[in-house]
């Protein structure tokens, strides 16, 4: 595929932006008295490898509103989410229990 064709890799960029934004948190915890292990360069290289792996991203209440999809409740959820949930955890409950193991008869 042709370079100019290709659209730009966003994981990558969102997850840059996602690193940054927790280093300008995290920095101020991190001691810095032995620069020969450069705990903040390795902290953030750590973070965005994994969240670049993972694909991590995210999507502001904002941006949400502006792509129009539904709202998160408190919980980060949307309505639709808390349904799938609470389905699975019905169909758990009335799934029938496997067989149950007695002990013989006239055992103690």
């Amino acid at each position: 595929m042709d370079n100019r064709l290709r659209p730009p890799n966003l994981r990558r960029h969102r997850a840059q932006a996602l690193t940054a934004h927790v280093m300008q948190i995290i920095n101020r915890y991190i001691c810095d008295h032995d620069p020969e292990h450069d705990f903040h360069s390795r902290a953030s290289r750590d973070l965005y490898e994994a969240f670049c792996n993972a694909g991590v991203e995210v999507i502001t209440d904002h941006e949400r509103a502006m792509a129009g999809l539904a709202p998160r409740d408190e919980q980060g959820l949307t309505l639709q989410e808390l349904q799938a949930i609470e389905y699975k955890r019905l169909e758990a409950m009335l799934r029938p229990i496997g067989g149950f193991i007695f002990p013989p008869s006239g055992s103690p």
